[in-house]
C-alpha cells in the first residue's frame, strides 16, 4: 500500500510543479504581452496564442493533483449518510465511474488527435495534436490515481473510520 501512496505522490507532484512553472511561465508572458500593448503598441499573436495553451496545459495537467488529494467537486450527501458496507460500495462505484471516464478520455482523445494531426496552429505554426496531447495524458495520470484508490478502498476494512457516517454539524 505504501509504494502505491508514493506513486500517487511522485505522478502528483511532478504535476504540480509543471504546473507551476506553467503558471510562472503564463504570468510573465501575459505581464510581457500587457506591456508590449500598452507601452509600445505591439502585439505578438504568438505570444496569446502561447498564454492560452499553457493555460489548457495547466488546466489539464492540474487535473491530477486535485484528484489525488480529492480536492474535486463533489456532492458527497447521499455518501455522508451511509455508512459501513453501503458507504464502501458507493465509494467503489465512484472511482469505478473516474476509471470508465478516462478510460473513454483516453479512447476519443486518440482519434481526435489522428484526425488532426496535419492542422497547424497559426501563430506558433505547431501542430494541434501537440497541444491535445494533454487529454490523454491528463487522463492517463487521472485514471491511475483512480486504480490507485480504488485498489485501497477494496482492499480498506470496512471498520476503518472513512466508511463511517458523517458528523452532522452543528
Amino acid at each position: 500500500m505504501k509504494t502505491l501512496e508514493k506513486i500517487k505522490q511522485v505522478i502528483s507532484d511532478t504535476m504540480l510543479l509543471i504546473c507551476a512553472v506553467l503558471v510562472a511561465a503564463c504570468t510573465l508572458l501575459a505581464a510581457a504581452a500587457v506591456i508590449l500593448r500598452y507601452f509600445f503598441n505591439i502585439v505578438f499573436i504568438q505570444t496569446e496564442e502561447l498564454i492560452t495553451f499553457l493555460f489548457i496545459a495547466i488546466v489539464f495537467l492540474g487535473i491530477v493533483p486535485v484528484i489525488q488529494r480529492k480536492e474535486h467537486v463533489a456532492v458527497a450527501l447521499i455518501q455522508n449518510m451511509m455508512s459501513g458496507y453501503a458507504r464502501k460500495a458507493l465509494i467503489i462505484f465512484q472511482y469505478a465511474v473516474i476509471i470508465v471516464v478516462q478510460v473513454v478520455f483516453l479512447y476519443a482523445s486518440y482519434y481526435w488527435i489522428r484526425t488532426n494531426s496535419n492542422f497547424l496552429t497559426p501563430g506558433l505554426r505547431i501542430p494541434y495534436q501537440t497541444i491535445y496531447m494533454l487529454v490523454p495524458v491528463s487522463s492517463f495520470l487521472s485514471g491511475v490515481i483512480a486504480v490507485i484508490d480504488l485498489v485501497e478502498t477494496i482492499l480498506t476494512p470496512v471498520g476503518d473510520p472513512i466508511f463511517r457516517k458523517e458528523a452532522k454539524p452543528e
